[in-house]
């Protein structure tokens, strides 16, 4: 079922335009994630959706418009990464706040606090102050509090990116567990393409304040629409032959044997020299110069091959995506 719809949206700031028409849908309890460089347009849209920006074009809720729909009529919670908790309360008054707010019984904010304290690891927490907390108990706080209010759209923007790569993941997992848990449709900002791509149902990967493609994950991982798309999503192994550009993933490369022919069309075969090698952990990346091409290209080897530079090997490419220039 269609939870929030968005009709092409637009918004200028000093003439100066920052979305250019933006459609799409989110249905309810899915999880999305806005995915785009800095300066794109994100958080605008994120803070248009909350009702903290006007703007041309309409949004429905549940089928409705709220384009004239104060924010606190909304009920569209926003979690960014400075969380913004009240300093001065505890972490059971910050998580109660919004219930307060709405005049809920105190027998129920006190069961539904207690609840979301279990949910989040936090019990026994109740009367600790904010400032005594770690970045990441701030975060889960955080969260706890916007769920609380049972919000018809939870808006993370990039609620993450303050903490470390270690916290970030146990905070995305939660997240995703307590969205499923309470069917919460969600609407992720970020710049991180592991997160959207681990976090989401869907991605809109977003460039210049446009939609380049909105899609399942799969398929913006697998399926680039576009060059714009691909090599924002990938930063190497765009081989420009004629008039076209070849992309491809490092999983689709492999070593074979100097005789051995491939004819499938979807595969390519290349010679090539080694000019770089990088141990990464388990596996080790081999970056080849292609001989006849003067392009380098990138993939994962078993790090028990002992490759060198200046090794002349022949590498398959099982399957590749082209774009014409």
């Amino acid at each position: 079922m269609e939870k929030l719809r968005l009709i092409d949206v637009k918004k200028e700031f000093k003439d100066k335009s920052v979305l250019s028409g933006i459609n799409f849908c989110v249905n309810e309890g899915e999880r999305v994630s806005i995915l785009g460089p800095s300066g794109c347009g994100k958080s605008t849209l994120l803070k248009i959706i909350a009702g903290l920006l006007d703007h041309d074009g309409d949004i429905l809720l549940n089928g409705e418009s709220i384009k004239n729909t104060p924010t606190n009529k909304r009920n569209i919670v926003v979690v960014d990464q400075e969380n913004l908790l009240f300093p001065h309360m505890t972490v059971y008054e910050n998580i109660a706040f919004g219930l307060r707010v709405r005049k809920v019984d105190k027998a129920e904010i006190d069961k539904k606090v207690k609840s979301l304290l279990d949910e989040i690891e936090l019990s026994g927490y109740e009367d600790k102050k904010i400032s005594k907390l770690s970045g990441g108990e701030k975060q889960r706080v955080a969260l706890a509090r916007a769920l609380a209010v049972n919000p018809q759209v939870l808006l993370l923007d990039e609620a993450y990116s303050s903490l470390d790569t270690n916290l970030r993941g146990k905070m995305r997992e939660l997240t995703i567990r307590l969205q499923k848990k309470h069917s919460i449709t969600t609407i992720l900002v970020t710049h991180d393409k592991t997160e959207a791509i681990t976090f989401s149902d869907k991605i809109a990967v977003m460039l210049n304040g446009r939609f380049k493609q909105y899609d399942k994950v799969k398929n913006i991982y697998e399926l680039p629409i576009n060059l714009d798309v691909a090599k924002f999503m990938f930063d190497r192994n765009f081989i420009n032959i004629n008039d076209e550009v070849i992309f491809i993933k490092a999983e689709d490369v492999s070593i074979i044997k100097t005789d051995d022919k491939v004819n499938d069309r979807r595969s390519l075969c290349f010679d090539t020299v080694v000019v770089d090698c990088e141990y990464v952990g388990s596996r080790v990346l081999c970056t080849v110069n292609l001989n006849g091409y003067d392009q380098l290209l990138t993939f994962e080897c078993d790090k028990k091959e002992d490759f060198l530079v200046g090794d002349k090997l022949r590498v398959f490419v099982s399957d590749f995506i082209s774009y014409k220039l």
